[in-house]
């Protein structure tokens, strides 16, 4: 009888581990070959603001700068004006076409399954985030890391989780 108890256990445990889920983002980095984030212990942070898209929420910009800069200080860094790093956070949007053409969903075909009106081509927004490392002094880019991610995915200012996984999928390849 304890054997299948214990069975019972093992499998509702494994089934609560294989659904659960934790967001992450895919990150592409690229770094100069020198450049290591533990040489230095202090930093500055900017965010471009200027040219922000109206798709884009400032606020997101704001929190995700807060939130950077606070994970930045937990891992033993400090804010200075004159640090001898600049951390620039960075947004855009593009625009994806995307069409839904299949042998059964083509004008042609539709009139005979009675959908008449479906439009074969969408756009979507994708937005573009970079975070770009670079020294004080001359400006270069010293590491860089770019995702892009949908319009659902950071638009809240208030869902702390995907800012934080945005920031920790950034941090753990920096």
């Amino acid at each position: 009888m304890s054997i299948f108890r214990n069975i019972n256990i093992l499998l509702c445990l494994f089934l609560t581990a294989a659904c659960s889920t934790t967001q992450s983002f895919y990150v592409d980095v690229d770094r100069v070959d020198n450049f290591e984030l533990l040489n230095y212990d202090s930093f500055q942070i900017t965010a471009q603001k200027d040219n922000l898209s109206p798709e884009i929420n400032p606020i997101v910009v704001d929190s995700i700068k807060n939130d950077l800069q606070n994970e930045l200080i937990l891992r033993g860094m400090s804010v200075n004006t004159d640090a001898p790093i600049v951390m620039e956070i960075s947004f855009a949007t593009k625009e994806e076409v995307d069409s839904n053409y299949s042998y059964f969903n083509s004008r042609y075909y539709r009139s005979y399954y009675g959908y008449p009106f479906y439009d074969d081509i969408e756009s979507k927004p994708t937005f573009l985030f970079r975070l770009t490392v670079k020294d004080a002094a001359t400006g270069n880019a010293l590491w860089t890391g770019f995702t892009s991610y949908n319009q659902y995915r950071l638009d809240d200012s208030g869902d702390v989780e995907a800012r934080s996984a945005l920031i920790n999928s950034l941090l753990n390849r920096l």
